[in-house]
């Protein structure tokens, strides 16, 4: 059985190549993204997505992390935003508010990962995905969240 809905990136060429060709001039209209990842102890992958999305010119981005961090790095990463995290550091169920709400004038969503082994954090990615129909990139250890799910994600979507 061919999985259609996932694409596997070469790392020699970029994912989607065209979109390289069709940036827009004025930044206004390159696009909006929100980064969602991390947890109390790792956070890495959510910033450096964030850094990456910057350099190739994204419109605007946000990232959305776990609110046990924002003493941590709220004041070092701009455009950060924090949602309720659970006692392990890990995003809580409450946080699938945040996650909705601040992915809905997004044009993308990149869950960039650091989400760490945490069930209830898989929860609210599984809850995600189930409700959000957007553009949505999944990696790290994101991925091994949703394989180990019944989730069955939509096949229609383009790719």
């Amino acid at each position: 059985m061919e999985n259609t809905f996932w694409v596997k990136q070469d790392p020699k060429k970029p994912l989607f190549e065209d979109l390289i060709w069709n940036k827009p001039e004025n930044k206004l209209h390159a696009g909006k993204l929100l980064i969602i990842g991390g947890n109390a102890h790792e956070f890495a992958a959510p910033g450096q997505a964030y850094d990456e999305a910057v350099k190739a010119g994204i419109g605007s981005a946000k990232v959305l992390l776990p609110n046990v961090l924002q003493k941590t790095i709220g004041q070092f990463l701009e455009n950060a935003e924090f949602a309720p995290s659970n006692k392990s550091g890990g995003f809580a169920r409450a946080a699938l508010a945040e996650w909705i709400a601040f992915s809905d004038p997004a044009d993308a969503v990149l869950i960039a990962g650091d989400l760490g082994r945490n069930s209830e954090t898989a929860i609210v990615l599984e809850s995600f995905l189930e409700k959000y129909t957007g553009q949505t990139v999944i990696t790290k250890d994101a991925i091994d969240s949703v394989s180990y799910t019944h989730l069955t994600l939509p096949t229609n979507r383009e790719v």
